[in-house]
């Protein structure tokens, strides 16, 4: 479904739609209307990932979905690392796009059910770092890992975003995370915490 069925499909079901035909018209939409949800087609002209980055980073409280042409586990763990709330497939019947849409607007990732395998499996089989922070011996994971090394150098949020291609929404997402596992309550001492960490393997 693309286009102006899916645009046809989802205002038969009371769904009101403002189309994008490339990244910069979507970005523009999300900055101006400010939907609910923002449904990213991963084939847009100007790239799909890069829309949900941009979108994410500009208007952080928009919820944002990415519809692909066909399930690719790998670019779903992209695009939610990009901030999206949801990933699903082309093909994806109108009733239940419309259900998956409304429910990602009240809270509740939109998911492809059958990639949730896939999410699941990605998380157990990450590998962890456990180091030794004020707040005693924790595991990062290796996104954590790669954000606080670029803490630790004294980055900006759009600067480690920027070199991780991930949202600043995403990085302040993950520097919360730090400080809440560290026991730090400030960004610099969370810098100097970590100058000094010892890794536990």
């Amino acid at each position: 479904m693309r286009a102006a069925g899916l645009c046809d499909g989802l205002g038969a079901r009371g769904i009101s739609v403002v189309p994008a035909h490339d990244r910069a018209s979507a970005v523009a939409a999300a900055e101006r209307d400010a939907p609910d949800v923002c449904l990213v087609d991963l084939d847009l002209p100007g790239g799909g990932e890069a829309t949900i980055a941009r979108v994410t980073a500009r208007v952080p409280a928009v919820v944002v979905v990415a519809l692909a042409r066909v399930a690719k586990p790998e670019e779903m763990i992209a695009v939610l690392e990009r901030g999206a709330f949801g990933y699903l497939v082309d093909g994806i019947g109108p009733d239940e796009l419309a259900k998956a849409l409304r429910s990602a607007a009240a809270g509740e990732p939109a998911l492809a059910r059958s990639l949730v395998p896939y999410l699941i499996a990605h998380v157990r089989d990450r590998p962890s770092l456990r180091v030794l922070l004020p707040a005693g011996v924790v595991s990062l994971t290796p996104r954590e890992s790669e954000v606080a090394e670029l803490v630790v150098r004294g980055l900006s949020t759009a600067d480690i975003a920027a070199r991780l291609g991930l949202s600043p929404v995403t990085v302040r997402r993950h520097v919360s995370s730090l400080l809440q596992k560290s026991g730090c309550s400030t960004r610099a001492s969370l810098a100097d915490a970590l100058r000094t960490l010892t890794i536990n393997g």
